[in-house]
């Protein structure tokens, strides 16, 4: 319930906080500027648009939906709320974090790193929306399953819904983590290098905004994924195997750099900010998704479970429900989110949200 990220920020804030570690050190500025953005083209390695397109079918469609979903209910959200985040978190932080929870809530972690990195969040501010919006997700998954509870797994009821038709490659189980072949994860660590390199030079030199590190190494990696899949193919499974490591990394990182009188703080409308926004995510996707475009329960809930919880819990949905021949489809439309989240949710920080907290601050309305 609590997640290994969770608990790897909350041991870091409680080391700082108790004086066993610094709140600032070279360390940590390591972690943040050198091994954060390795993990982004470790990750994104699957992202291949040929075979999303090709292979998740009427899923894709609905994760579409829940994107967008999510984009209406942060800004619905945040129209509520904005103004008490103005008050807690500073005019700037709330229009980064707002930003940074929708990308959370399409893609997944990394997205959020990625958004939180871009727009440069406080990590105090970071510290406690992870916080909050961890609690949600484990009060979402709940409320997912509960609706999913009269859908039975395929072999009692065939292989309707307009679910796509299943394949030796579909019935394999999720595959298992933390087996890292040496070799691989070398070739995968040396490919990511290379991308940030290149992502480095781009921001630095010819955009001259080093913040967008991060989008330019999502942007090139999912152009040779898609150009290259099978080279990638083969490092891929080590190369997440590391960027979950590092990720654990920067979590303890950001939990180390966060004062816990602030955090305790900020969390609470955070909180608040998070149960709206993916409450009326849930809420319209269902709505729209059922009575508009006429999807199944299980495609909805599939793809709002890729949304908010990334491919790895939507895979895992679909093992836990035996729902097989969504499994390949739901992975792939979870590895499409970290794709278009960090570009989607830094585009309506700066050209939505982003105005509307500077009004309120300037005391007029939104």
């Amino acid at each position: 319930m609590l997640s290994a990220p969770l608990l790897a920020m909350l041991a870091g804030l409680i080391l700082t906080n108790t004086g066993v570690t610094p709140a600032t050190s070279e360390v940590y500025i390591v972690v943040n500027r050198v091994l954060l953005p390795l993990a982004v083209p470790l990750l994104l390695m699957q992202a291949d648009l040929k075979r999303v397109m090709k292979e998740t079918r009427r899923l894709l469609g609905v994760f579409l939906l829940g994107s967008l979903c999510t984009l209406l209910s942060t800004m619905g959200s945040f129209w509520v709320l904005g103004k008490g985040l103005v008050g807690s978190l500073g005019v700037h932080d709330s229009w980064k974090v707002a930003s940074a929870l929708a990308s959370r809530h399409i893609g997944g972690a990394v997205n959020f790193v990625g958004v939180s990195t871009a727009l440069e969040v406080t990590s105090d501010t970071v510290v406690a929306a992870l916080a909050a919006d961890n609690l949600i997700c484990a009060l979402y998954f709940m409320a997912i399953f509960f609706l999913a509870k009269g859908i039975g797994p395929e072999a009692a009821e065939g292989e309707g819904e307009g679910g796509p038709s299943e394949t030796e490659r579909d019935r394999r189980p999720p595959r298992r983590r933390g087996a890292i072949d040496v070799h691989e994860a070398g070739l995968a660590i040396g490919f990511s290098a290379i991308i940030c390199l290149a992502s480095s030079f781009l921001a630095t030199h010819v955009i001259r905004k080093p913040g967008m590190l991060v989008p330019l190494a999502t942007l090139i990696t999912v152009t040779v994924a898609t150009a290259l899949p099978k080279r990638l193919e083969t490092i891929s499974d080590a190369g997440e195997g590391v960027a979950l490591l590092i990720m654990q990394f920067f979590f303890a990182a950001v939990g180390c750099g966060g004062s816990v009188h602030k955090v305790l703080g900020k969390a609470p409308l955070v909180f608040l900010f998070s149960f709206l926004q993916v409450s009326a995510h849930l809420g319209l996707i269902l709505g729209i998704g059922k009575f508009f475009f006429k999807f199944s329960t299980k495609e909805i809930l599939l793809a709002s479970n890729a949304n908010v919880g990334g491919p790895t819990t939507a895979a895992a949905m679909c093992a836990a429900k035996s729902w097989r021949s969504f499994y390949i489809p739901a992975l792939l439309s979870g590895i499409l989110g970290y794709t278009i989240a960090t570009f989607l949710c830094v585009g309506l920080g700066l050209g939505v949200l982003k105005p509307i907290a500077l009004r309120w601050a300037a005391g007029g309305g939104a």
